[in-house]
């Protein structure tokens, strides 16, 4: 798995939202591995649908918005479409619009960073005025008053779900701990409430790939629509419901 080390530009930036209302609502999502053989495109159209009908005003993306290449060997058999720019035109016509969407890039995505220098996270933000491109692996996004973490784990996921959540939000200091976690990456659904952080890791929208069953991986597809009324300590009220694929479409694309 990539090492953000790696990666030149590597910072956490940090953007300010400001919705409307009492109640904020919005999706939260990751890893959806546009141009996978395994991507489920049709789910995600419908989640952004969904959001949007229930009054959400933006998405959150936790990386690895493309498959990128080269990342395992043998993982260019596992996309329907490789290089940047191929890649990039894809997500650019067939990524949802209709609602906001900040993401930060992860390790598939960045392995054309890491190949050819090539940002393209920074790219579909170019082009495509509704996306919002964080930076690479980890930004701060501040909705209102309220902080919060979006990053884009390392590794494979631990044999407990709550492991690495748990270690990253003890790595906090007191005045980087956001009120609100959320880590990509291991295509899992957990949440918790750690430190006074509300956590969860968003799924995925990809099926099973070749890799993922050669590693013992069954991921889970889906996203989160989230509820958030703010007060003036942080959260006063955290209401989500996961939206779950239970039968991953064959051929998306």
């Amino acid at each position: 798995m990539a090492n953000k080390q790696q990666f030149a530009n590597y910072e956490d930036k940090k953007l300010r939202i400001h919705p409307k209302g009492e109640v904020i609502r919005f999706g939260v999502i990751g890893d959806t591995h546009l141009c996978s053989k395994y991507q489920q495109l049709t789910f995600l159209k419908w989640f952004y649908e969904f959001v949007a009908k229930h009054k959400g005003e933006f998405v959150l993306h936790a990386g690895d918005i493309v498959d990128g290449e080269h990342v395992y060997r043998g993982q260019q058999y596992e996309t329907f479409l490789q290089g940047f720019d191929d890649q990039l035109g894809y997500t650019v016509e067939n990524y949802p619009n209709g609602l906001p969407t900040y993401a930060i890039t992860g390790n598939h995505c960045l392995s054309h960073f890491v190949r050819g220098g090539g940002d393209i996270g920074k790219a579909i933000a170019q082009q495509r005025p509704d996306f919002h491109y964080l930076g690479q692996l980890g930004a701060y996004v501040y909705i209102n008053d309220l902080k919060v973490y979006i990053a884009h784990g390392m590794g494979s996921p631990a044999y407990a779900l709550s492991y690495k959540v748990q270690k990253m939000i003890e790595a906090f200091s007191s005045e980087n701990k956001p009120n609100m976690l959320i880590v990509g990456h291991w295509h899992s659904a957990f949440q918790a409430f750690i430190r006074n952080v509300f956590a969860m890791t968003p799924a995925s929208f990809q099926g099973q790939t070749p890799f993922l069953r050669r590693m013992a991986i069954f991921p889970v597809v889906g996203g989160y629509f989230v509820e958030i009324v703010p007060d003036r300590k942080g959260i006063h009220r955290f209401k989500y419901e996961f939206l779950p694929l239970y039968k991953p479409r064959s051929h998306d694309y």
